[in-house]
């Protein structure tokens, strides 16, 4: 009978698929208790030294954004070796610990988005849907403005000079209605389906 895996032995396995390295690696930055192990079992970081080094000099949004990116593939990673568990008769004893193993790690990441999230909102990145909508409504009182704006500016002009400007101001209205098109989808652009 096979042994059944420990849960350390599967973030080893994460480790190493998230790394691109072997599990031997993994298991030595284990036996090591390594930064690296212990970000990576705290679902913090799974960074390279390399990267570990360039995170003392990014922002605190730009560690959550890693922090982030990071704790994904950690998921991914444990998901690949529950599926590949599913679909091995052999290896059906470790499942639970597979399971469990990845729920943590999907709320790792979650937790790491809400963070990035909160870091957003504080920063003013992230706009909640109800402003960009109300960009919309915002901007209908323009369309009265422009439909005034012809019969003020006429009515300033002598009457010999009227029908030159409304054959210019027709004249001009196609590139603007293309400019309000242009603006509108991208506003739709912006919302959710």
């Amino acid at each position: 009978m096979p042994r059944r895996p420990t849960e350390d032995s599967l973030k080893v396995r994460a480790l190493a698929k998230a790394h691109g390295k072997t599990e031997r690696w993994a298991r030595k930055q284990r036996e090591k208790n390594t930064p690296m192990w212990q970000e990576f079992c705290e679902g913090k970081q799974v960074a390279s030294p390399a990267k570990r080094e360039d995170a003392q000099e990014r922002t605190d949004l730009e560690k959550a954004e890693l922090i982030c990116t990071e704790a994904w593939a950690a998921w991914q990673g444990m998901n690949g070796l529950l599926n590949a568990a599913l679909k091995d008769p052999g290896k059906q004893d470790i499942i639970p610990s597979l399971a469990r193993a990845t729920r943590e790690s999907r709320k790792q990441w979650e937790d790491a988005t809400k963070h990035r999230e909160a870091l957003l909102r504080a920063a003013g990145l992230w706009i909640p849907v109800e402003r960009v909508m109300a960009i919309r409504t915002h901007l209908k009182p323009l369309g009265s403005v422009i439909e005034k704006l012809e019969v003020n500016i006429a009515g300033r002009l002598s009457p010999e000079n009227r029908h030159e400007f409304y054959q210019a101001f027709e004249t001009a209205m196609p590139e603007w209605n293309t400019g309000i098109r242009k603006m509108d989808e991208y506003i739709t652009s912006l919302l959710p389906c």
